[in-house]
């Protein structure tokens, strides 16, 4: 697998984090070892950075993020802004609106915070996202007033997710939503991932290239779902993990172990073997 490979990007659900939302210490070895030996990585994820940073042993080996599903991409050692691409308050209102018909549970990502209301929090569980619900409690912004809070932060609305009770749900509303200036994916079990017209995670990969000199023809990429989908067409070399889709199996390179496995781990060190010491191998 001798490939010329400049720049890493990882999905961190279903990817580098097990079912168990959790990462273990073999991917934080291996990811160590990479950023000691001058490989950069960029987490691609449809997380905000305050989702990601309660993985403090990730994020400290990992210098860049392409956040909320290619909206936000940023240097995460300075914090500076290498690219954003918002959701305007207009559009985003009428989708609270029309999500709002269906019983769904709305969440959004700005530049600093993720947001949910606490009733809301509250009905995670029976609208499937209940593995997510301690990481809510503890971090997510809570207003009473989920069209307020859009109206008077209309300058970091980087990601709109609404989360149904089932699939005939979601693609009522995704009907809907037809007409509005948005990239619509879908995630999870019944959730609605909606970001800018024209925004995904193969855009904000584009951004992140461009800014560091580096061609797509040189990026390793690796994910499971639908939102890594256009990530992993755009990238050189793309991994798709054990747990993936056969859908998404089916257009990467190359597939690996599933994420309860240490997939990301296993693939980075059949890409890296000289970057990765003869005792992690081992894990």
């Amino acid at each position: 697998m001798k490939r010329q490979i400049r720049l890493i990007a990882l999905d961190m659900d279903g990817t580098l984090l097990d079912d168990r939302k959790e990462i273990s210490p073999a991917t934080c070895q291996v990811l160590t070892d990479l950023r000691e030996a001058g490989v950069p990585v960029a987490l691609c994820t449809g997380r905000c950075r305050k989702e990601t940073e309660i993985y403090p042993q990730l994020t400290s080996a990992v210098p860049y993020g392409i956040l909320a599903s290619g909206a936000w991409v940023l240097d995460m050692r300075s914090g500076e802004t290498i690219s954003g691409s918002c959701i305007t308050a207009e559009t985003a209102l009428a989708a609270l609106a029309a999500a709002g018909q269906e019983d769904a549970v709305p969440h959004l990502l700005t530049g600093g915070a993720s947001v949910c209301c606490a009733g809301d929090i509250a009905r995670l569980r029976e609208h499937q996202m209940g593995a997510y619900e301690p990481m809510f409690r503890a971090i997510c912004e809570k207003p009473r007033d989920m069209a307020e809070y859009i109206r008077t932060h209309e300058d970091r609305l980087y990601k709109l997710n609404f989360y149904f009770l089932n699939g005939e749900a979601r693609a009522r509303v995704e009907a809907r939503l037809a007409g509005l200036p948005l990239e619509l994916v879908h995630a999870e079990t019944a959730s609605l991932e909606c970001t800018a017209a024209g925004v995904a995670k193969d855009t904000g990969l584009s951004a992140l290239c461009a800014f560091l000199g580096i061609p797509l023809s040189q990026v390793l990429a690796i994910g499971d779902s639908d939102n890594d989908l256009p990530m992993l067409k755009a990238a050189g070399v793309s991994v798709a993990m054990g747990n993936a889709p056969e859908r998404i199996r089916t257009q990467a390179s190359f597939v690996t172990l599933d994420n309860n496995r240490d997939g990301a781990a296993e693939a980075l060190r059949r890409f890296f073997p000289d970057c990765v010491p003869a005792e992690d191998m081992s894990r």
